[in-house]
């Protein structure tokens, strides 16, 4: 059974010194929603008709039918969603301004936060490499292929490019745990611990190893198998890179949805909301399995090139309305 891998020296550097924040998927239950009525405030009321064609409407207004990601799942209503409603979930999921978020993470040494990046966004500027530090258990075929695809779609749509690296190229990494179990967590801990007993306290290679060691010990005390994400910015807000944990034990359906939400959210779409609407961004329950159009559009606008790292709400939120008045004219009042 592999275990540790060999670039722990890398993963210290690019950890010490940076905010960080955690992203925590639970298992929430995949209920299948109530139709929507046309009449919604959150749709286009006159929408155009080559738009409404894609959707059916039964004799009482409500949308029973529509475009979505394949058979099994939910409709799918961004194509009918007002630019305004867009823009809102861009802001609670890009800038961490709803009330359901879960980052509270805190680095060693550093003051603690509710929230290391409420209002300001946070975003990749290079490519990305990925690295697995620790398998326990087996990974199947399917989970791998899920992986794969959604960090595709990633580079898809944001021209980022994410894949296997080695060491030292390029400078931001995705770093996978794959956990069987509660006692990989613990394990991973100790020998994390260990290095950091190991290391001159004070030293960046002290901190990092006890911040990665306290990571885990969080997740063992939780008690709870889950999927983690543990991003981490640097001092200008941009991304530098993200831990990842899966634990293989939960079923097959739960652990693809893991892999979309995690890999996204590690891109800066961070924050989840209960309030939100054809996103698989909310914990209250799982509506979409996969990311609807709505998550891979919050994503296209995060990584436009106007958009940068570090802006603030008041700042960022303008140029997210002139995006949206530019691809979805049809979608302003």
């Amino acid at each position: 059974m592999f275990r540790f891998g060999v670039w722990f020296p890398l993963l210290c550097i690019l950890l010490a010194g940076c905010a960080g924040g955690s992203r925590t998927f639970g298992v929430p239950p995949i209920v299948k929603p109530d139709p929507i009525h046309r009449t919604d405030p959150r749709l286009i009321q006159n929408p155009p008709a080559d738009i409404l064609a894609q959707f059916t409407v039964d004799a009482e207004g409500y949308i029973v039918d529509g475009p979505r990601t394949h058979p099994s799942e939910p409709v799918d209503h961004t194509l009918l969603l007002t630019n305004a409603v867009i823009a809102d979930s861009f802001a609670k999921v890009a800038l961490g301004t709803g009330e359901e978020n879960d980052s509270s993470f805190t680095p060693f040494g550093r003051e603690k936060r509710d929230n290391p990046w409420e209002g300001k966004v946070s975003k990749y500027d290079q490519d990305i490499g990925q690295q697995i530090y620790y398998r326990g258990g087996i990974i199947s075929g399917r989970f791998y292929q899920t992986l794969d695809q959604s960090v595709k779609g990633i580079s898809k749509n944001t021209g980022i490019g994410i894949s296997f690296r080695p060491e030292n190229e390029p400078d931001a990494y995705f770093f996978y745990f794959f956990f069987e179990g509660l006692d990989d967590a613990r394990e991973a801990a100790s020998h994390f611990h260990v290095l950091a007993n190991e290391s001159e306290p004070g030293t960046e290679r002290h901190d990092s190893m006890l911040l990665v060691a306290n990571i885990f010990d969080r997740i063992y005390r939780r008690g709870r198998e889950s999927c983690y994400a543990y991003p981490t910015t640097n001092g200008d807000d941009s991304r530098a890179s993200t831990l990842i944990v899966f634990f293989l034990s939960l079923p097959s359906e739960i652990l693809d949805t893991c892999a979309y939400e995690e890999t996204i959210q590690a891109m800066g779409l961070f924050s989840d909301d209960n309030s939100l609407f054809n996103t698989k961004f909310t914990d209250a329950f799982k509506e979409y399995l996969v990311p609807t159009e709505l998550d891979w559009m919050m994503l296209r606008i995060l990584y436009d090139e106007r958009i940068k790292h570090g802006m603030t709400l008041e700042e960022v939120m303008p140029i997210v309305h002139q995006i949206l008045s530019e691809t979805r004219p049809h979608g302003d009042p």
